[in-house]
């Protein structure tokens, strides 16, 4: 069996650098972490909408497909290729408390590029990095979640060089994970709020998702 998910995370690999992209605006995670050696793979889907302070409304669909493995003792990791935004993320959960309620932190982080040849003929790359905090009982649990993003331009016409902008959202989450078997539900909630290089722009980005995972069993007692 190690060999097939070998060849699919390679797969997985080359595709999301293949179609390149921007940033996720899931998580799709409790604070629950998977124990060592226990895997689980899945598919999300998730709509967000945005809303500015000039009243003008803009909206997409986000799908996700993913995988984690527990590496250590209270310690998973996990990569997500998400679309259409086309891109590769990757991250580390750590469980720090094992008790009701339940605490995780860890970091990700994300990358993507995409050529913009219908408009400016310019290259794009994006990185993401994404620190987050997840805290209560496993089956109903908040969360915060920062996402920084840098864009990196190629400029191909008229001017040359590279351009960078940054944006920050800073963001709430409510999530709720629910267990049949080894099957779990993982609806959640998200609400950023867009800084754009450090200024606050008015912009409320809600995003509402689910997603379905399939998790391996395994003889060791899960994290309460």
């Amino acid at each position: 069996m190690k060999g097939p998910r070998q060849c699919w995370a390679i797969i997985a690999f080359m595709i999301a650098f293949l179609i390149g992209g921007c940033i996720s605006h899931t998580t799709f995670q409790s604070p629950r972490v998977l124990v060592r050696g226990q895997h689980a793979f899945g598919a999300g889907v998730a709509g967000w909408t945005s809303r500015y302070s000039s009243g003008r409304r803009s909206g997409l669909m986000e799908v996700d497909v993913f995988g984690r493995v527990g590496i250590a003792s209270r310690v998973d990791a996990g990569i997500k290729l998400y679309v259409p935004f086309s891109g590769l993320f990757g991250d580390v959960k750590c469980q720090i408390r094992k008790s009701v309620p339940l605490i995780s932190v860890g970091p990700g982080g994300s990358y993507g590029e995409f050529d913009d040849v219908h408009d400016s003929g310019d290259d794009f790359e994006y990185l993401g990095l994404y620190p987050v905090v997840l805290f209560g009982p496993n089956k109903f649990f908040g969360g915060l979640r920062m996402v920084y993003a840098e864009e990196i331009r190629h400029h191909s016409y008229g001017s040359h060089g590279t351009t960078n902008e940054y944006d920050y959202f800073p963001g709430k989450l409510l999530g709720v994970c629910l267990r049949e078997g080894n099957v779990r539900a993982l609806p959640e909630v998200t609400v950023y709020l867009h800084s754009y290089e450090g200024l606050i722009e008015g912009r409320v980005l809600t995003v509402v998702g689910v997603a379905f995972q399939q998790v391996s069993s395994t003889k060791e007692k899960e994290p309460e």
